[in-house]
């Protein structure tokens, strides 16, 4: 069977290294400091494949999960060493005293929401003690809606 994509793909990648993820990350964007590109047109096509490449490589994950643990750890593929891996998640919901902490955190945190909201501390009438604002810090992003 023919693999067209990765067939194509040697013309943007010359190896699978951090240099050359770097070498292409630069030469994505010297495009858009030698005028060639549009730099929020461009974002917008980046932004689109790389939904478009998380998709495939979620769709293909469990496959190649499987594919790879056929290879002795420290295995290379496309001169690309790699080791299949698992990581644990803890969830503590069950404890009823992380649940009832969880929710004091919450509500503290709520609390100080309001008071920021507010520009300054405000006051509990319940216990009489003063909450601050919380601390805020704003960045900028961009949030692209593609047509169906």
């Amino acid at each position: 069977m023919e693999n067209t994509l990765t067939k194509n793909l040697p013309i943007l990648i010359k190896e699978l290294s951090k240099k050359e993820i770097n070498a292409l990350a630069e030469k994505i964007t010297a495009s858009v400091d030698s005028g060639d590109e549009n730099s929020g047109e461009l974002y917008i096509k980046l932004d689109f494949l790389e939904k478009a490449l998380k998709m495939a490589k979620d769709a293909i994950k469990e496959g190649a999960i499987d594919e790879l643990k056929k290879y002795d750890k420290g295995q290379t593929l496309g001169g690309v060493e790699f080791s299949v891996q698992e990581k644990a998640r803890y969830t503590y919901n069950h404890n009823q005293t992380w649940v009832d902490k969880k929710a004091e955190l919450t509500a503290i945190e709520s609390d100080m929401k309001v008071a920021a909201k507010s520009s300054n501390s405000i006051l509990d009438e319940s216990t009489g003690e003063l909450i601050p604002a919380a601390k805020t810090s704003y960045s900028e992003f961009i949030t692209p809606k593609y047509p169906k």
